[in-house]
């Protein structure tokens, strides 16, 4: 996949609310952000997209997810999913804003299982 320095931003900026979701934000959570960031920011400034990410509304990012292709959207509905699975345990809350996100950027209707799925084998 290949996301404009725009789409990064709101990526990472969904990627932080779901990580900040339980209220604490894990190590692992951050391993997978950044992880990520650095495989789609080839040629992009990864640390401008975490400093943007900080300044972009919830509702501008969700605004550019609705954007998305269909694939992409699923790709990001697993890679949020991953996060909330980063640190071992899977709260309420942070499915509560897996569901809310994927409703909000009308994401494809998958389970948390199937996104994941979808996640880790593209």
């Amino acid at each position: 996949m290949c996301f404009s320095e725009n789409e990064l931003t709101a990526i990472v900026r969904m990627a932080k609310a779901m990580a900040a979701a339980d209220g604490k934000i894990d190590a692992k959570e951050l391993i997978l952000i950044a992880g990520e960031l650095a495989s789609f920011a080839s040629g992009i400034d990864g640390s401008r997209i975490l400093d943007s990410s900080d300044n972009m509304s919830a509702d501008e990012a969700l605004r550019i997810l609705n954007r998305l292709t269909p694939e992409e959207k699923k790709y990001v509905c697993g890679y949020l999913a991953a996060i909330s699975t980063a640190d071992g345990n899977v709260d309420d809350k942070e499915i509560a804003v897996w569901k809310l996100v994927s409703t909000l950027a009308n994401f494809p209707t998958m389970t948390f299982q199937q996104a994941l799925s979808f996640w880790r084998n593209n």
